[in-house]
Parts: structure tokens; C-alpha cells; sequence
């Protein structure tokens, strides 16, 4: 082994030790603890309606949200919690 490899082969270790662990907390982050409702809402002859009020309502907590449709007759009701 020559003197001018030494100071390379000291560093490497940390820096991939480094990666590995900030690589495995990456998929930690991207896990979320909230839930989404997304529809369409239509009369009984499928046609969509615009402008519906779509509430989402947890009885044991008394939360409530609530989504306007669009023109095209859809919702999003999102970030609910557990």
C-alpha cells in the first residue's frame, strides 16, 4: 500500500457508512398517517354534478371535512387523519 492511498482509504469508510444510514431513514419519511377520499359524484342517470358539497365525518372525533365537486363532477377530500 502506498502513502498516497492512505488518506482516500480513511474517508471511504465514514462517507459509505454515511450513505447507508441516510438511505434507510429514506423510506421512513415518505410513510404518511393521513388518508385521501377521491370520487365522482353523479344523478341516477350518470350525469356529474357541479358544485355538490361532499363532507367526510368521523363520529368519534366530530371532525369533519368538506369538498366542493369541480365542473367535472369530482372531489378530493385528503390529509383526514386515522
Amino acid at each position: 500500500m502506498t502513502g498516497k492511498n492512505l488518506p482516500f482509504r480513511r474517508w471511504i469508510l465514514p462517507i459509505y457508512w454515511s450513505a447507508v444510514l441516510i438511505t434507510m431513514t429514506l423510506p421512513g419519511m415518505a410513510q404518511t398517517t393521513t388518508a385521501a377520499f377521491q370520487g365522482t359524484v353523479t344523478d341516477s342517470s350518470g350525469a356529474v354534478i357541479a358544485g355538490a358539497q361532499v363532507t367526510a365525518s368521523n363520529i368519534e372525533t366530530g371532525l369533519k371535512r368538506t369538498a366542493t365537486t369541480d365542473a367535472a363532477g369530482r372531489y378530493l377530500l385528503n390529509q383526514l387523519p386515522p
